[in-house]
């Protein structure tokens, strides 16, 4: 076991355990990354004495890369923050860590920011389970691990934080959703929200997507262009919050049964409902501003909302 006692800058041991402990105040970027670990050390350990003041962890800190072995070879298995005071991880710091299983955070409820990329990549991580303290999770940041079956998240996400999880089944995600978040995970199945905005192409051609719970929502205002197309759902219950539902929303995504609760100031944008197997919808005409191809044709304009909305959207 190796034991550093300063600010870390590069790794010269063989060990394949590392301790932090209370002096390290930050490990700099790249410092521990495959390729710069002189002696090739398989690290597969890292873990923070008692009450350790380290803060900030790096970009690049343990990437995965290495110039001996291939692309993703990084045998670190175990991330063990729970005694740190990490508030900031950067970008790429353990991403194509192919090994990761666990990671541990801080029990201080210090961290506040996980950076770009930073867990992308790692094959063997199978549940993210994110402190409430977290602010904001980077741009690809959990994305591209096909092991991942389960995810509970905690602030804004940015552009494809979640994508490409090959066998993602359900999420809970709490905070603003940025674009593609939840992109092409085809075997996500359920999904609780309680957001204040689902960005453009969040769950784009989510195929399996069957369950959308923004019950938990009570601010969201708009769901994006593309947000649900492609989906699976059988029905959604859209708050009274919503202002907006953006072009594409909703189209082909297999809905029969959409609610709107207690709508006050509702647009709805072009194609939003296009191409699906509506049955039944409930709006008050005077509240909502329809685009004239929100819906199919005017049979189904007809069936979902009925003949007194129709004619007053068409006035």
């Amino acid at each position: 076991e190796c034991t550093i006692t300063t600010a870390i800058v590069g790794y010269l041991d063989t060990s394949n355990i590392v301790t932090i402990p209370a002096k390290c105040t930050m490990i700099y970027k790249g410092a521990i990354k495959a390729s710069t670990r002189k002696n090739n050390a398989d690290i597969t350990t890292l873990k923070f004495k008692d009450k350790a003041e380290c803060t900030e962890i790096g970009e690049y800190a343990f990437y995965g890369e290495n110039n001996f072995q291939p692309t993703g070879s990084s045998l670190l298995s175990t991330v063990d923050l729970s005694n740190s005071k990490i508030s900031s991880i950067g970008a790429y710091a353990f991403s194509h860590c192919n090994s990761l299983k666990s990671v541990t955070w801080p029990t201080a409820g210090t961290i506040k920011v996980i950076g770009d990329s930073c867990f992308e990549n790692d094959n063997a991580l199978t549940a993210v389970n994110l402190p409430s303290t977290v602010g904001s999770v980077g741009a690809y940041a959990f994305a591209h691990n096909n092991s991942l079956k389960s995810v509970v998240s905690y602030g804004t996400l940015g552009e494809y934080a979640y994508a490409y999880n090959n066998v993602l089944d359900n999420a809970v995600v709490n905070g603003n959703i940025g674009t593609g978040a939840f992109y092409g995970d085809q075997l996500l199945r359920s999904v609780k929200i309680n957001a204040s905005y689902i960005g453009n192409e969040a769950f784009y051609n989510d195929t399996a997507l069957e369950s959308v719970d923004l019950s938990s929502s009570t601010s969201l205002k708009t769901i994006g262009k593309k947000a649900f197309y492609g989906c699976a759902l059988n029905g959604v219950i859209i708050p009274g919050t919503v202002t907006l539902i953006d072009k594409n929303a909703f189209e082909n995504s297999k809905l029969s049964d959409v609610t709107f609760v207690d709508q006050s100031d509702l647009s709805i944008g072009e194609r939003a409902f296009y191409n699906n197997s509506l049955k039944s919808a409930s709006i008050a005409d005077s509240c909502v501003e329809i685009d004239e191809e929100a819906f199919a044709e005017k049979e189904e304009w007809l069936a979902v909302l009925g003949e007194a909305i129709y004619q007053y959207q068409k006035k």
